[in-house]
């Protein structure tokens, strides 16, 4: 499956969930919007950012949200992400490191 397959296959499973993807050139920070059904992800197509978006996906999955678990969260929906790949047969190389380089920002904030 190539990467604009996988991107369409995420994309379909926040649809189902009732959000939408915004993709945008002028974003650095992809982030869920719980409150609008909104996934807002950087517009490029390509396995890092299919990742992400799997992660943002994740995000849809969570119940009740405190401050004080945020690492936690995060971590969560990485794991999710992962599975929602794994079900919609999205190759998973390289999406661990992705989640590494992205939870150790969090991580320095705790």
């Amino acid at each position: 499956m190539n990467d604009e397959e996988s991107y369409k296959k995420l994309e379909k499973v926040a649809i189902k969930k009732g959000f939408k993807v915004l993709a945008t050139p002028y974003i650095n920070n992809s982030y869920n919007n719980q409150t609008q059904k909104t996934i807002h992800i950087y517009c490029q197509i390509n396995k890092r950012e299919n990742f992400i978006l799997a992660h943002e996906v994740g995000h849809i999955y969570e119940h009740k949200i405190s401050r004080y678990f945020t690492v936690y969260f995060e971590f969560y929906a990485w794991v999710v992400g992962y599975i929602v790949c794994k079900v919609n047969k999205i190759n998973t190389k390289g999406y661990w490191k992705v989640a590494k380089e992205c939870l150790k920002t969090y991580i320095k904030k705790c």
